[in-house]
């Protein structure tokens, strides 16, 4: 593997969650990070990490920068309302979540509207 590569440690970092090893996912990912910083996704799964190890602080930092470079990110949207929550933020967790589900729903029209369009016959 080579630094300059985005997605294989990002993936990597995955594979380490998805294992378990929650410590050395984000290890890879701020790693990764450090290289990188505009990767949203690497800020998404690393937000989530952080908020699942209890560092919530550093998580709304991620998760934030996250929704900053992909605001349409739904998954970032719900997560941050719920570290918010979390946090004791109340109001703000409140309008991240709004955000999520609103976010969700024009996905749910939009996937919709692609099956209408691929099968104009098919009834909903």
């Amino acid at each position: 593997m080579q630094p300059d590569q985005v997605a294989t440690y990002y993936y990597l970092g995955l594979v380490a969650k998805d294992q378990g090893n929650e410590q050395e996912a984000i290890r890879i990912l701020e790693e990764l990070l450090q290289r990188h910083p505009d990767h949203a996704p690497s800020c998404e799964a690393l937000g989530s990490l952080l908020m699942s190890a209890r560092r919530y602080a550093e998580a709304e930092s991620y998760l934030t920068k996250a929704i900053r470079l992909n605001p349409k990110s739904m998954k970032a949207n719900y997560q941050l309302g719920l570290l918010l929550m979390r946090m004791g933020k109340k109001e703000e967790g409140d309008k991240q979540l709004e955000i999520a589900k609103s976010l969700r729903q024009a996905d749910e029209e939009s996937s919709n509207l692609q099956r209408r369009l691929i099968d104009p016959d098919h009834e909903q």
